[in-house]
């Protein structure tokens, strides 16, 4: 079937992007439907998924904390830097 040989291709071609990366990459996939689905790779036996209503629209800030990506101090606790 040509859906399935194109699917291995893409597999494939992903792999082999993935496996140039430095180790500590921060890698997602982002899918769009209904819904907003932000699925983190890289987490062998725990993976990470989030969803988000169509309906709603968070703030960067907001998609930041929930993704861990802004800095400690940033949400409440000291800057590090003095």
């Amino acid at each position: 079937c040509m859906v399935e040989d194109e699917l291995h291709a893409v597999r494939d071609s992903l792999e082999q992007a993935l496996s140039l990366l430095p180790e500590n990459t921060l890698v997602g996939l982002i899918t769009f439907g209904t819904t907003v689905q932000i699925h983190e790779i890289g987490y062998e036996h725990c993976t990470k998924s989030y969803v988000f209503r169509g309906t709603k629209e968070p703030t960067v800030a907001q998609l930041q904390d929930l993704l861990g990506l802004r800095s400690q101090y940033r949400r409440g606790g000291q800057d590090p830097r003095g």
